[in-house]
């Protein structure tokens, strides 16, 4: 019941809004998104000690706490940003939001190397445990900023607050195949998917529009 759920949500929340870029995004399927890299390697910020890894930057109110990186949003209120000094082409990270119950989801946007914007066209599900969230992008990425979303809360005691945490934060560097722009070809287009241990996974692809 909770898969089917949250098929459903990821399904409304997904055909939101439209795209700008080509990218390819993976829901709680980290192995799809390591076999999309091509075998290049990735880094990895794991909040086991207090410094982040160079060349990897915050704003706002977040902190590294018992290994993991603890934060909330709200509609209007509370935000990450995290700043790439080498732009990136893939990103990705394990999200729990369930320290205080239910709130609004997370909002995720995008900021290009030539400063547009976007907004992805899902949220992180309030029920998030463990989930993991990345994707491929055609265009480098040197920013991803962390919002309030827009989903029903319930439990969560100030009603809108959503508190969460953060781990295993992922990322290569655009062009880190030697071929200037994105790891390999962006897959081709598909559906809703369970893995084979019955996650739910997402992969879609998307063309600029004109």
């Amino acid at each position: 019941m909770k898969q089917t759920t949250l098929l459903i949500v990821l399904c409304l929340l997904f055909a939101a809004a439209p795209l700008r870029a080509d990218y390819i995004i993976f829901a709680n399927d980290k192995p799809g998104w390591i076999a999309a890299a091509g075998g290049v390697p990735y880094l990895i910020e794991d909040f086991n000690d207090d410094t982040l890894n160079a060349g990897l930057s915050y704003s706002g109110s977040g902190v590294i706490d018992s290994q993991v990186w603890r934060d909330w949003v709200a509609p209007g209120e509370g935000f990450g940003n995290w700043y790439f000094d080498t732009p990136i082409t893939g990103v990705g990270a394990n999200w729990d939001l369930t320290p205080a119950g239910a709130g609004v989801g997370i909002r995720i946007t995008l900021i290009y190397s030539d400063y547009s914007e976007e907004v992805l066209p899902i949220e992180i599900p309030n029920t998030a445990s463990g989930m993991f969230v990345g994707l491929f992008s055609d265009k480098p990425i040197i920013q991803i900023r962390y919002t309030g979303g827009s989903q029903v809360y319930s439990g969560n005691t100030d009603h809108s607050e959503e508190s969460f945490t953060m781990d295993d934060l992922v990322y290569i560097p655009f062009g880190a195949g030697g071929n200037g722009g994105p790891i390999g070809e962006v897959p081709e287009p598909s559906t809703w998917l369970l893995s084979g241990a019955a996650l739910a996974a997402l992969a879609w692809r998307s063309r600029r529009l004109n």
